[in-house]
């Protein structure tokens, strides 16, 4: 069976679950830490967030080498919206 065009990763299965679980258990650490000391966005939130971003970047790097080569401008792209979404939950939670 031939695989997709659209999402073309150069990665073996095992490393982007690697990838993606290292980034929910890093956003979980930093979850606990704001849980303990009893702040808003949590365990859950920092997890689901870095398991988001990650996602995103991974998506945005595999549809960017459906073409044969990785396209950095595409992921550099998707850095900044990563960065103004992650900065509206911190505002979110200031307030």
């Amino acid at each position: 069976m031939a695989e997709p065009r659209f999402l073309r990763l150069d990665l073996p299965v095992a490393e982007i679950l690697i990838r993606l679980a290292t980034a929910t258990l890093v956003g979980a650490l930093i979850g606990l830490n704001r849980e303990l000391r009893h702040k808003a966005a949590g365990l859950r939130t920092q997890a689901l967030v870095a398991l988001g971003c990650a996602t995103a970047i991974l998506v945005t790097a595999g549809l960017g080498s459906a073409s044969g080569t990785p396209d950095v401008n595409a992921v550099s792209r998707v850095i900044p919206g990563v960065l103004t979404g992650v900065g509206f939950l911190g505002g979110g939670a200031i307030v």
